[in-house]
């Protein structure tokens, strides 16, 4: 609980400095601070956005506990969105088949997620490249070759946005009424939450993967195949990854557009450093992000802060997250 303590108090603090600095007025902080509960649509808003950070930060926490750091989850998300869209558009609107092809699509965007990822994971077992620089090149690369495809080849020309066709309605999960995009893939998302918690937590084998992060080199001795725990690791986060996308688009933008995934990868991968470990404090550590990040995004609304605070607010809470996570690393 330390972790998640220090994360809401520097998150405080450095929002207060910046929102004084923009616009010093003690109306205009509050009003930053109660802006995401002020109105159905704002709780709806920040909510959503919650259970998007909660899958990515899943498929985060994932692999950090075999010790690896997947820094592509932008363009695994974005992999995901991408490949939902342009399948769900393009199947045929038959109703007794659409949770056939809800399922069938889930599990090729899960699937290639999970193969991108594990490209860097087999890398650093064979070639001994770093799976840090190796997941953030092939993202970057992924997110190049997609916005071409969107705001080219593929870009729906009814409409000025750089996005695709939107899915057939069929697929197209209900939002609740008067709560912005809020759906019922936060129930799901947090099922996934508890059952990872679980999973660590209560089975043995959860144990085995914890164990082969914190000390690999007393695993291999215990007889554990660590390359193999490292593998599934990061298969499951980029699998992770690409869900978060998948159920952005089949529940809250019904399409995929340029940029959809930011404000996702890096914030779940933040609360995921947050966590260190213990998966008690995914839910915690993704509410107190969602919390920051609509709170921002209403407050430039109403023009009370300039765009890029929520950026600077990201990098810190980053900074302050990642430096203890890589000094214990170096410990170690």
């Amino acid at each position: 609980m330390k972790n998640i303590k220090k994360a809401i108090l520097i998150s405080f603090i450095s929002s207060t400095i910046i929102v004084m600095i923009q616009n010093p007025s003690i109306n205009n902080l509050l009003n930053f601070f109660t802006m995401p509960f002020s109105s159905p649509y704002f709780i709806g808003y920040f909510l959503d956005k919650f259970s998007l950070l909660l899958f990515a930060c899943v498929g985060y926490f994932i692999s950090l506990t075999t010790n690896n750091i997947n820094l592509g989850g932008q363009g695994q998300i974005y992999l995901g969105g991408f490949f939902t869209a342009l399948i769900l558009s393009s199947v045929p609107e038959i109703k007794f088949l659409s949770p056939l092809f809800i399922f069938i699509t889930f599990i090729f965007v899960f699937s290639i997620g999970g193969f991108i990822c594990f490209i860097s994971s087999y890398l650093k077992s064979k070639k001994n490249i770093n799976e840090l620089l190796t997941t953030f090149i092939i993202s970057s690369f992924i997110i190049y070759i997609l916005d071409f495809l969107i705001s080219n080849p593929l870009q729906d020309k009814s409409t000025n946005l750089l996005a695709m066709q939107e899915i057939q309605n069929i697929f197209q999960i209900n939002h609740f009424k008067n709560f912005a995009t809020l759906n019922i893939t936060i129930f799901i998302s947090m099922l996934l939450a508890i059952g990872c918690l679980l999973f660590f937590s209560r089975t043995q084998l959860g144990h085995k993967f914890l164990l082969s992060g914190k000390a690999p080199e007393f695993s291999k001795f215990r007889g554990f195949n660590v390359t193999l725990y490292n593998h599934i690791s990061m298969f499951v986060s980029g699998g992770l990854n690409s869900t978060c996308g998948f159920f952005a688009v089949i529940a809250t933008y019904y399409t995929c557009f340029q940029g959809f995934y930011l404000g996702i990868g890096w914030n779940a991968l933040t609360a995921a450093l947050i966590c260190s470990f213990n998966a008690k404090l995914l839910i915690p550590s993704c509410l107190l992000l969602s919390y920051f990040f609509t709170a921002t995004d209403c407050a430039m609304i109403t023009n009370s802060i300039s765009s890029g605070t929520s950026e600077i607010i990201q990098g810190i809470l980053f900074l302050s997250s990642a430096i203890p996570y890589l000094h214990k690393e170096k410990t170690k």
